[in-house]
């Protein structure tokens, strides 16, 4: 699970001869503590996202311009997908040290636990949600058809004028 970690930071009053204000006696044009949220993670994070996107950049770029400069590429098929996996998940391990990537890990790792939590709908209820489904389906194609018709039929009859 991820905490987060909250610090406290307290505003310096530009004019100390004033009176102090609690926050219980709130003053305008004063400032009291607040609470800021601070996001600890790794400090080369912004680095390390752009060397993952450059990273993917390049495998969705691959297939074009790597058999142009690389004659194993251009003659194995299997080089260059592995190359453009290698790629891809060189941009997926950039971003795990991230506070983007401990959350998406997180994520993957509560997904199980959320999924049984869910109440699954029965075969009956499913069955009546598709034909419901399918009837108001098959009502408004019928009513988009004849107003298609009706509208091809008036610009028709204004072309025709």
């Amino acid at each position: 699970m991820a905490t987060l970690e909250l610090k406290t930071v307290m505003t310096i009053d530009p004019h100390p001869n004033k009176t102090a204000v609690t926050p219980d006696s709130p003053a305008s044009g004063t400032s009291v503590q607040t609470v800021q949220d601070v996001r600890t993670g790794n400090p080369l994070g912004p680095v390390l996202w752009l060397l993952a996107i450059a990273a993917w950049l390049i495998a969705l770029l691959a297939p074009q311009f790597l058999a142009a400069y690389w004659p194993l590429a251009a003659s194995n098929r299997l080089v260059m997908v592995g190359t453009i996996i290698g790629l891809v998940v060189l941009g997926i391990l950039l971003i795990l040290p991230t506070y983007t990537g401990k959350q998406l890990v997180n994520l993957f790792r509560e997904a199980p636990t959320e999924l049984r939590r869910i109440t699954w709908p029965t075969k009956s209820d499913t069955l009546s949600s598709t034909w419901i489904t399918l009837i108001l389906l098959a009502i408004l194609s019928l009513i988009l058809y004849a107003m298609d018709q009706f509208f091809a039929m008036l610009v028709g009859w204004f072309i025709a004028r």
